[in-house]
């Protein structure tokens, strides 16, 4: 054996203080009442799932990878009970792998979420493309022009169709091969059970060569090393990227129905957790107060009641919830008009229901011109004036390609309101996209809610794509 892994043996380290009685009576009720927690719930969840629909809309196999995993979290609190100077340090280095694993997981069950809203999206997308093409929609309006590349953050959900224009340019790819968030097979695997196998694998494999590399290297002997500081880096990149996986998340899904409640299941569980491990960090690098050089506490409880509560979020309160949620549409259907026009996947159904009743001019009008005051304060004053010229030419002046049914003195306001003499007010257009919504509320959207359309919208609301992929010949 090399000089340099003879080296790394931390046996001629001086001994740790150990813990005092309580704090070690402390950990282990805290590890034992734990674990019993986790599994008590686990087979709950298990068996429950077989009979709630709700719950089954949840990846069991996600969630328990996940558990599995924070189960590693508590050897310190096992090594407390134990004894620092009798715990094999091996068993101390798979702590921070651990925490990257339980993250992975639930950042997969977040990935999943997004996947599956994604596969809607473009599903949607593909349908409205599919149906505009066939009946050759042309508006004769191009699209609001922006002042740069990239548009605003709020004005690109609600940006005009490019299938609005004679020579549209539909950007997303749909058909078989390739790789990419707008790629119907891309999104089919992620959302697959072998997708999830090749995590487990991963996670089983890190395991195994992280204890083959220490009995190879023989360090498995190693007893009393004192918490190292790349632990703890190694923790902080781990946050930072769970921080970042719940914002693309959060914007991913900020507009979209959330029945299944799993926005908020997702977003409170990582938000506890990332917060007490910060706290953790924040205490335990410095130790401050010097506890856990006395033995008197472990910082690193706090990321055990962390997973605990995230735990608690995902599992148990999920669990009683299922009681109480059996029926989807009702919670759907309270959604209102106002949902589907600012939900991709709704609005691009409606905008199918529109063209049927040939009555598209008013959410054409309602996309261009929410479009337009998004970008108000983006734009120069000159393209700002040329957007309103289109949008006024197409959908409101007397005699126009798709005119929109507007009162005489809504017309009138905006005439006066677009003198060109002054700039034209953010509002021009409020009076008109009123009462386009109103006409849509009062005839379109009534007949939607009894269509076809409408189930393929509560179907993506309710988390389901399996049908729909079987009917488009995905599966």
């Amino acid at each position: 054996m090399s000089g340099k892994f003879e080296q790394s043996n931390c046996s001629e380290l001086p001994e740790l203080v150990d813990a005092t009685p309580e704090n070690a009576r402390f950990g282990y009720m805290l590890t034992v009442l734990s674990l019993c927690y986790f599994g008590f719930f686990l087979v709950w969840f298990a068996l429950r799932q077989r009979y709630s629909e709700y719950l089954q809309k949840r990846s069991f196999g996600l969630i328990f990878c996940s558990t599995l995993a924070s189960v590693f979290l508590f050897i310190p609190a096992w090594r407390e009970h134990l004894g620092r100077n009798d715990f094999p340090c091996i068993l101390l280095d798979l702590f921070p792998q651990m925490i990257a694993f339980m993250v992975l997981f639930h950042n997969a069950r977040i990935y999943r979420l997004i996947v599956r809203i994604q596969f809607n999206r473009v599903l949607a997308k593909t349908s409205y493309k599919k149906v505009s093409d066939e009946t050759k929609l042309n508006t004769g309006a191009p699209p609001v022009i922006h002042q740069t590349n990239s548009i605003s953050s709020r004005s690109r959900d609600s940006e005009v169709d490019n299938s609005m224009t004679k020579n549209s340019n539909f950007n997303l790819s749909f058909g078989k091969g390739g790789w990419g968030w707008s790629n119907l097979d891309t999104l089919v695997f992620l959302q697959s059970f072998r997708f999830q196998l090749m995590l487990l694998g991963l996670f089983t494999f890190v395991i195994f060569l992280s204890v083959w590399t220490s009995v190879r290297w023989d360090i498995s002997s190693c007893r009393n090393c004192p918490p190292k500081m790349e632990n703890h880096v190694f923790i902080l990149v781990v946050i930072f990227l769970l921080v970042l996986s719940l914002l693309r998340a959060l914007w991913y899904i900020r507009k979209e129905p959330d029945v299944l409640g799993l926005y908020d299941e997702l977003y409170y569980s990582s938000v506890v957790f990332i917060g007490l491990a910060v706290i953790s960090l924040m205490f335990g690098i410095p130790d401050t107060g010097g506890v856990y050089s006395d033995g008197k506490f472990t910082w690193s409880y706090l990321l055990c009641f962390g997973a605990l509560i995230s735990f608690t979020l995902i599992a148990p309160k999920q669990i009683f919830r299922s009681y109480f949620m059996e029926s989807f549409d009702d919670e759907v259907n309270h959604l209102g008009l106002s949902a589907i026009l600012n939900s991709e996947i709704g609005i691009n159904y409606f905008k199918i229901h529109m063209i049927n009743e040939l009555s598209i001019e008013s959410i054409l009008f309602w996309q261009n011109a929410m479009a337009w005051k998004n970008a108000y304060r983006t734009t120069s004053v000159l393209i700002r004036e040329e957007n309103y010229i289109r949008i006024f030419k197409t959908f409101i002046e007397h005699g126009s390609i798709m005119q929109i049914n507007i009162s005489y003195d809504t017309y009138e306001n905006v005439l006066r309101d677009a003198d060109r003499s002054k700039n034209i007010p953010e509002t021009v257009f409020d009076e008109c996209m009123t009462q386009a919504v109103y006409l849509m509320s009062s005839n379109a959207y009534p007949r939607f809610l009894r269509s076809e359309l409408y189930q393929r919208y509560l179907s993506a609301a309710r988390g389901e794509s399996g049908g729909i992929l079987e009917n488009q010949g995905y599966l």
